[in-house]
């Protein structure tokens, strides 16, 4: 009876295991890639030139093109980046981040927290993402995620991209962390534990700045996908620009979405000109 028990039992936790790693490896499979292009701060004074050279791209690519009046409404956060004074977590490839609305000038006291596992190689995915999981009693504010950063630079006279895989979960409703020390944290994500960074190592902020971004313009990269190309603006402090991107998104799997994702991509780094600031090849390592 006892060894029947102990033999189905494994059987189940082999499956479950299995199944786990099916299921991450599919979510791998199917995650969103976001292209970003670094523009010059002085891209930013020209919004009705930036959507032309996008409505310019799109028609080079002949894919459709639209201005949604709903997309125009401005978002403007706070956000933070965190990490003990060793930088513990940025060692072992982790991001720690709070994101804080603002509104009539106000940070909110609370937002959404993230922490993301971020490597050119992400084959270590179902275990990193057991490490994400959020605390039971705030799983209903959390989502986590597996996507890829596509961010172009220039290769000579050749445009390439460099695709940057991650794995985050962010938790919503979470207090300002601005006075937490490391173990504070265990109350959302207690896989932290696992680390060996001590409880008591205060979180100082590595850096901060405030976001502004806006929907410029939706663009069809495949039949029943209208990808959002956003403008992002991040400032050093109230009215110094720190920098500038131009994003949007395609599922992996749609290979439709990546051919017209590549020609909108190009287009726009012909029209943009001496406006986009190529990556730099070595941000590969």
């Amino acid at each position: 009876g006892n060894k029947m028990y102990r033999t189905v039992k494994n059987l189940l936790i082999l499956v479950l295991t299995a199944a786990t790693i099916f299921m991450n490896s599919a979510a791998v499979l199917a995650a969103p890639i976001e292209t970003k292009l670094t523009l010059a701060n002085t891209a930013a004074e020209n919004i009705d030139t930036l959507r032309q050279y996008i409505s310019a791209a799109a028609q080079q690519a002949g894919i459709g093109f639209t201005v949604d009046t709903k997309d125009s409404e401005i978002q403007l956060r706070q956000i933070t980046y965190w990490d003990t004074e060793e930088q513990a977590l940025t060692k072992q490839h982790y991001i720690l981040r709070q994101r804080l609305k603002i509104k009539n000038g106000t940070v909110a006291n609370q937002g959404e927290l993230m922490l993301k596992y971020r490597s050119i190689d992400i084959s270590s995915a179902p275990a990193i993402t057991e490490l994400l999981h959020p605390a039971e009693s705030h799983a209903k504010h959390a989502r986590t995620k597996f996507e890829y950063d596509r961010i172009a630079y220039v290769d000579g006279s050749k445009a390439k991209y460099l695709t940057v895989a991650s794995v985050s979960t962010a938790i919503k409703k979470v207090p300002q962390i601005d006075t937490w020390s490391y173990g504070d944290l265990y109350e959302y994500f207690p896989g932290l534990r696992t680390l060996n960074i001590p409880d008591s190592a205060a979180l100082l902020p590595l850096k901060s700045s405030r976001t502004r971004q806006q929907t410029l313009a939706r663009i069809n990269l495949s039949p029943g996908l209208d990808s959002k190309v956003e403008l992002n603006l991040g400032y050093k402090s109230a009215d110094i620009l720190d920098n500038v991107e131009l994003s949007w998104k395609h599922n992996d799997e749609d290979q439709l979405a990546e051919a017209n994702s590549h020609q909108i991509a190009a287009a726009l780094r012909q029209l943009l000109g001496e406006l986009l600031i190529p990556g730099v090849l070595k941000s590969q390592k």
